[in-house]
């Protein structure tokens, strides 16, 4: 299937080319419009993507049998963990699945959790929007994967990542453990994180970001277990980038309730590198969830 959709998208964009060569035709043949190229080329983008989202129907790899559709309304994340639901709601807000993943510790060869980011169906119009308005959109002019790998540009695409964030959108992380763990566990890791990035050295330096991670750590800092699969969701507000972290002691959605609150990470820089080093860089923490999500982005934009 993805091979016809690359074959059709290239058969489309092959007039094109043909077309800005010549000048006599430039002026008989209007030139087809990056919506129409966008939208034919739409099946590439989903047959590279590990996960079809916003659809009934989710696709997991098996890198031995290839793509399996799953007429599901969830995903499968590449871990052990329950499925990740598509669609959910939560805090008076409908969410869609931009893309999900694993936190991999490879040197050690086991999966940490499963991690999952949301937008608010509500904004997906303006994300949309804001894709649109990039200079990767619109330098791709109709190439998928030109846009693409705009989004993964280790420099071009993670400040394009950064500007996303700082643009208004709410953003809902829901991490899910693939094995029994605890909240000092997950304190060190994300706040290993953090300080990993190249930004974090010099941003310690300021009371404010201090502060912040002081109440990250403050958060995790109750000596409770976290069985495997359940639910630790971290809800970012995009008007002042603050962290609400809420823990629930349930599996699955219909089971959450209204969950406990554990706390709030004030700093906006918290949250910001933290999303940074799971969506870009060489090296991202989560490459499965950076890939996803990116896949994630080009669906939103040319939808």
């Amino acid at each position: 299937m993805f091979r016809n959709a690359l074959k059709s998208a290239r058969q489309v964009k092959a007039p094109v080319r043909a077309f800005s060569t010549r000048a006599t035709a430039a002026r008989a043949v209007p030139r087809p419009s990056n919506t129409l190229l966008f939208s034919t080329a739409a099946a590439c983008a989903a047959g590279l993507s590990l996960y079809s989202l916003y659809t009934h129907q989710s696709i997991a790899l098996d890198e031995k049998k290839g793509p399996i559709i799953q007429p599901t309304d969830s995903v499968q994340p590449p871990t052990s963990t329950p499925p990740f639901p598509t669609k959910m709601s939560a805090d008076g807000k409908e969410w869609s699945l931009l893309g999900c993943g694993v936190r991999r510790v490879s040197f050690l060869g086991f999966d940490v959790y499963a991690i999952g980011l949301y937008l608010p169906e509500s904004q997906k119009r303006e994300v949309r929007e804001l894709l649109q308005s990039t200079s990767g959109f619109q330098q791709a002019n109709g190439d998928v994967e030109e846009f693409k790998k705009s989004l993964l540009d280790p420099v071009h695409g993670a400040a394009k990542i950064r500007w996303l964030l700082d643009q208004g959108i709410d953003i809902r992380i829901r991490i899910v453990p693939v094995r029994n763990t605890d909240f000092g566990h997950l304190r060190d890791g994300f706040v290993r994180t953090i300080l990993a990035h190249p930004e974090a050295k010099e941003a310690s330096q300021n009371k404010e970001f201090a502060d912040g991670l002081s109440e990250l750590k403050t958060i995790f800092s109750r000596k409770m277990s976290v069985p495997k699969h359940n639910i630790l969701v971290m809800n970012r507000k995009g008007n002042n980038g603050e962290l609400k972290i809420t823990y629930y002691d349930a599996k699955s959605e219909a089971d959450l309730g209204e969950g406990s609150e554990l706390g709030t990470v004030h700093n906006p820089q918290v949250s910001e590198l933290l999303l940074l080093q799971y969506l870009t860089g060489k090296k991202p923490i989560s490459e499965t969830l950076r890939d996803s999500v990116i896949n994630g982005l080009v669906t939103v934009a040319i939808e």
